[in-house]
């Protein structure tokens, strides 16, 4: 019993710092503020978490095996859907993202760091090095999906895959809005929408027929 209590608190603890994170970054969240949110002491969180370092790396443990699962395709596309990569790959993403406080916490954590990492290195006239950053690792990913779709003829080639890949991930940053949610606007279904609408742009230049996240062609 008291190891199912020390768990759950576990768990408690760990939604309220994914929160946290999720809407003010890591530099604007403190141990405080997670054990307040829970109405916990700091000295009881400390008996969980040593310090905030320790919530941080929890969320990008968690970030990382549910970037994993996106690029495995575990169970997230609708029955009978039928997407290219880039579409499953996407779609899946702005899914777990919008249902997936910790996953949300993990990105914006991933965000910051990177900007965090570019400020730091442009004062010192330096180029940022190559890191393990989930951002990087997602815009890794959807870009050599892009390329790939492009030398297959299945999306036009008059925009960059860079371009494209920051597009949607732009896309996909989307479903977090506040506006979305004031505007009771199922974030899922408008991304869906939206997917279709982009990817039937970039696909129509080639001529290929456009196929909607139900799986049926356009």
């Amino acid at each position: 019993m008291k190891q199912e209590r020390s768990k759950r608190t576990f768990e408690r603890i760990l939604e309220a710092a994914a929160e946290q994170f999720a809407a003010h970054g890591y530099a604007h969240t403190t141990i405080a503020d997670v054990a307040a949110r829970i109405g916990m002491t700091k000295g009881a969180l400390y008996g969980h978490f040593a310090s905030k370092d320790d919530l941080g790396a929890a969320m990008n443990r968690h970030g990382a095996e549910a970037w994993q699962a996106i690029r495995d395709g575990s169970g997230a596309d609708p029955v009978g859907a039928v997407l290219d990569p880039v579409g499953a790959v996407t779609l899946r993403l702005g899914r777990r993202l919008a249902t997936d406080i910790r996953l949300r916490a993990a990105y914006r954590l991933a965000a910051d760091a990177l900007l965090s990492d570019e400020q730091a290195a442009t004062a010192a006239g330096e180029r940022l090095p190559p890191d393990c950053n989930l951002l990087l690792e997602i815009q890794e990913h959807l870009n050599e999906l892009v390329r790939l779709a492009q030398r297959s003829g299945d999306i036009t080639q008059s925009y960059s895959a860079a371009d494209i890949t920051e597009m949607l991930l732009a896309f996909v940053a989307a479903v977090r809005s506040a506006t979305l949610k004031s505007s009771g606007i199922d974030p899922v279904a408008w991304m869906e929408t939206v997917w279709q609408m982009t990817w039937g742009a970039l696909a129509r230049e080639t001529g290929q027929a456009v196929r909607a996240p139900d799986g049926a062609l356009r």
